[in-house]
């Protein structure tokens, strides 16, 4: 017999790279059965049943998905409408704290056209048992009182009462940086025509709606 020469780069020869495949086709190792497993595995994954099932199971995941997503939902919507249940509004008047008689007394005048009762205190003490008993929607503070100025009780009011501070200081930059947090306005001292208006409107903003 013809002896087989090798080839040149050192492989062997065709015939015995055929010899090789053909003996190991149905080998589980081979190549060419793992990629037969997989076509056999793909065509049994797109028959028309199979394709079914799959759609089926995503409907009932989406569907599934709703469900879980409608209860969160349900289950949010009662936990506001339990706090806001809990929480009472805040009633329709204004606190308005002053050291001077005088100055609470126009305040006073000044805030009579909104039809609210207007509450008044000279100190933060009276101020806090106020705010304790009558929970006032919006308070108007003087910043300078006796040995004290009211920014300490305007950081620890409530967050349904508003706040503005009126004062007669000339800095009114330095103090809007101190006042920064405590209070939504900074009003100065002494108050025009056109300020008082402004300031009616402003604090008439902050009350809540009448209650039928």
């Amino acid at each position: 017999a013809r002896a087989r020469r090798p080839r040149r780069d050192g492989r062997p020869p065709r015939r015995a790279l055929r010899a090789h495949r053909a003996r190991t086709r149905g080998d589980p190792r081979s190549r060419r059965a793992a990629h037969g497993r997989a076509s056999r595995r793909w065509r049994v994954m797109t028959t028309p049943d199979a394709v079914l099932a799959g759609c089926a199971a995503v409907v009932s995941a989406c569907a599934a998905l709703d469900s879980v997503r409608a209860r969160l939902s349900l289950s949010l919507d009662a936990l506001i409408a339990r706090d806001r249940r809990d929480t009472p509004l805040p009633a329709r008047c204004v606190l308005v704290l002053d050291d001077e008689e005088g100055g609470r007394d126009s305040m006073r005048l000044l805030l009579a056209p909104l039809g609210v009762d207007v509450l008044t205190a000279a100190t933060p003490a009276e101020a806090r048992a106020v705010i304790r008993s009558r929970r006032p929607a919006a308070i108007v503070a003087d910043y300078y009182l006796r040995g004290e100025t009211s920014v300490a009780l305007l950081r620890e009011r409530p967050a349904y009462a508003r706040a503005v501070l009126v004062t007669g200081a000339v800095d009114l930059g330095a103090l809007a940086s101190i006042a920064r947090g405590c209070c939504a306005d900074l009003r100065e001292r002494p108050i025009t025509l056109e300020a008082q208006d402004a300031l009616c409107a402003l604090v008439a903003s902050y009350l809540p709606p009448e209650t039928p």
